[in-house]
């Protein structure tokens, strides 16, 4: 079984409350970001294990070698405006599968597996939209040394209260691809460390 596959099983287990939650009244809201630096990594999963967590109606997307894609992505963002309240700092971390997309449209589709932030109140008002969000105030996003530097390493950790966390570690260029491997930790009770292949992955920024 590939590293990235382990990362999969070790996510489903921690996070399996999280899969498909119902929705409920109220569920689109406007939600503007800005100000953001982010980072996304990928990295292949089987198909066929990837279409066992991905319900009807979506479809995981089969690369043409058998596998689907894993999405890994964080992002820092200054402003975090939600309806009509006044912005606020914050930052998010998504982990998902890439899928066939639902109405054929959109570069990139994925079906959430984790999505966790420090924005309070982003966290309450996706959870009165239907889904499960872990609350994370002290969620770390960190570029050292910061930009327009030639060469930084990324650092992110999810550690909340409630439920097992992740944290994702990598060098990253400016304006460039990942030099180096990034690693995904899963802090499972079992503490597991796994490594996510880094093409295609862009850098912070």
């Amino acid at each position: 079984m590939s590293n990235s596959a382990h990362l999969l099983a070790l996510i489903l287990a921690a996070t399996a409350t999280m899969l498909a939650q119902p929705a409920s009244q109220g569920r689109d809201f406007p939600v503007e970001l800005s100000g953001c630096s982010e980072y996304v990594g990928t990295g292949p999963i089987p198909h066929a294990r990837a279409s066992q967590v991905v319900p009807a109606p979506f479809a995981a997307l089969n690369d043409g070698s058998g596998n689907a894609t894993l999405v890994v992505r964080a992002s820092q963002c200054a402003s975090v405006k939600v309806e009509n309240f006044p912005a606020e700092p914050g930052t998010v971390a998504h982990i998902g599968i890439v899928i066939v997309p639902p109405d054929g449209t959109g570069d990139i589709n994925n079906y959430t597996l984790a999505y966790a932030t420090s924005n309070r109140r982003l966290a309450q008002r996706l959870e009165r939209a239907g889904f499960t969000v872990l609350t994370d105030a002290d969620l770390v996003y960190e570029v050292t040394p910061a930009p327009p530097v030639t060469s930084s390493e990324l650092y992110v950790e999810v550690s909340p209260e409630s439920a097992a966390g992740w944290s994702i570690t990598g060098a990253v260029q400016a304006n460039a691809f990942l030099t180096s491997t990034p690693t995904a930790t899963i802090n499972s009770a079992s503490a597991h460390s796994i490594s996510t292949p880094g093409a295609n992955s862009p850098p912070a920024r």
